[in-house]
């Protein structure tokens, strides 16, 4: 079920709200299950179908996109679709990915990704970064792609 998008929590900080979309049920529950302990509000998705009607309604200040979704929508050409979408097309979306040769790092940043993480990765560094792209999202800060390391 979507959740709103949360602004701050009581002590005033940034509560980032997060879509993860992971089709793999063990990555997908991991990365929940430490987002929500780390302090953020999350939806999921299965699909890119779903990540964008999930979106609609949440408004998330980050996607972690799967690059690799099956079926007629890829997370390539979901983060495409986000970028396309009158309300979606200023999403921060991080590609969370086992396509990790060169040529799949830039289709992901020419798709719209701000940043991409290499299976395996990093859960810290990973939540690090939606902290990062959450507050400049929420303050509308400019967003620069990088590539942190894996």
């Amino acid at each position: 079920m979507p959740q709103r998008r949360p602004s701050k929590s009581r002590d005033n900080a940034l509560q980032p709200s997060v879509l993860v979309v992971e089709d793999h049920r063990d990555n997908r529950e991991l990365l929940e299950l430490y987002l929500t302990f780390k302090g953020c509000a999350v939806a999921t998705a299965t699909s890119g179908a779903e990540a964008i009607a999930v979106a609609e309604v949440m408004r998330p200040h980050v996607v972690l996109m799967d690059l690799g979704l099956p079926g007629a929508m890829d997370g390539w050409e979901a983060t495409r679709r986000f970028m396309a979408h009158p309300v979606l097309k200023d999403m921060t979306v991080i590609a969370v990915t086992a396509h990790g040769f060169p040529a799949d790092i830039e289709k992901a940043k020419h798709a719209g990704c701000q940043a991409v993480f290499i299976k395996p990765y990093d859960i810290v560094a990973l939540a690090q970064e939606v902290q990062r792209l959450a507050t400049r999202q929420a303050t509308g800060a400019g967003l620069q792609p990088t590539r942190p390391e894996a």
